[in-house]
């Protein structure tokens, strides 16, 4: 037998055929039951929730506080310090977009996927009441700088094609990111911090200068939740449906689109494979 029988014969099967498209990327059978007997999914659980909430806090502290021309880069750190921490915790999505994205391209379970989305949520809002609590009250209620823009019939295509452009390239980004990483943290959280930082300025620059919008874009249902957005609609619940499609709906959609792009071209150009023998 030849050299190259050899390696042909020996070779793992998933590394002689590509694996179904549509394949589970996670091991075992996650249901509910089986979760909740093992630790480690609590760990996750906690690692989500307190990366969730170490972003918004970068978010609500840098944004609107510091010089414009230093905030992209205290925000790179801050964003790349979380990710570094939370990645061999829980994966670290930290952000409703990626983990959306995540359970429609089977890298997770749906039942590990809604439970890190709920308790992004609580991280988000930990941090919003971790800052509160700092205030007196002799001193004036801490401004959120101005992240959001009130949705209403007039804003609503532009903030939700914003959104929608900036969660297919985090869902992209974050896919391809966990192909070519293998396992390692800092490549990882170099790519992410890096993506979201183009996303920021990305929104911040297409909401302002194109739109006349006065906001800057953070691209994370989470965060998202703890500015005031619906409390002062005044065009009934028409405008609540709105704001929920925009900023909750719209955004996880396209972080699906984007991680099922990224398989897509992944799986068309049979990634991990040779191109010439």
């Amino acid at each position: 037998m030849s050299k190259n029988q050899s390696a042909a014969t020996t070779a793992p099967k998933d590394a002689q055929e590509p694996r179904h498209f549509f394949a589970k990327k996670y091991h075992g059978s996650e249901t509910a039951s089986a979760l909740f007997k093992h630790p480690k999914f609590y760990g996750a659980l906690l690692g989500e929730m307190i990366g969730t909430m170490l972003l918004t806090l970068a978010f609500l502290t840098i944004i609107g506080v510091f010089s414009t021309t230093i905030v992209p880069f205290l925000l790179f750190g801050s964003v790349a310090a979380a990710y570094f921490a939370i990645y061999h915790i829980s994966g670290a999505h930290l952000n409703p977009i990626i983990t959306a994205g995540a359970m429609a391209t089977h890298r997770i379970s749906v039942i590990r996927g809604l439970f890190y989305i709920l308790v992004q949520f609580i991280g988000a809002w930990l941090a919003f009441f971790l800052l509160m609590s700092f205030q007196s009250n002799s001193t004036p209620l801490i401004d959120l700088p101005i992240a959001v823009v009130n949705v209403d019939s007039t804003t609503f295509w532009a903030v939700a094609l914003i959104e929608l452009v900036g969660a297919i390239s985090l869902g992209f980004m974050f896919t391809r990111s966990t192909n070519i990483t293998k396992k390692s943290s800092l490549p990882y959280a170099f790519i992410i911090a890096s993506n979201v930082i183009f996303l920021f300025l990305f929104g911040t620059i297409i909401a302002q200068e194109y739109y006349g919008l006065n906001a800057n874009m953070i691209f994370n249902p989470a965060s998202v939740s703890v500015y005031p957005i619906f409390a002062n609609l005044t065009d009934g619940f028409g405008q609540v449906v709105l704001t929920a499609l925009a900023y909750f709906i719209i955004p996880m959609l396209g972080g699906i689109i984007g991680t099922l792009v990224s398989d897509s071209a992944t799986y068309l150009a049979k990634d991990g494979y040779p191109c010439s023998e």
